[in-house]
């Protein structure tokens, strides 16, 4: 599964990075939390499978809801 991870600022810059699998994306959203303290990392995803969206939260769950992993 593809995942985006987005980190945003508080002055509303966007950096988005595409990676492939959850494995990498929580390594990922935990670097750039770790690397950006004063953003928000958010790690979205999309399944082509069925078409369904959401985020993958830093309790690992999948939800339509996400939560800032910093």
């Amino acid at each position: 599964m593809q995942y985006e991870i987005s980190i945003e600022s508080e002055n509303g810059e966007r950096e988005i990075t595409v990676v492939e699998g959850e494995r990498n994306a929580k390594t990922q959203a935990i670097e750039d939390a770790e690397a950006n303290p004063d953003c928000c990392v958010f790690v979205s995803f999309f399944r082509a499978s069925d078409g369904q969206v959401g985020y993958l939260n830093p309790d690992g769950n999948h939800s339509p809801t996400g939560q800032s992993w910093s």
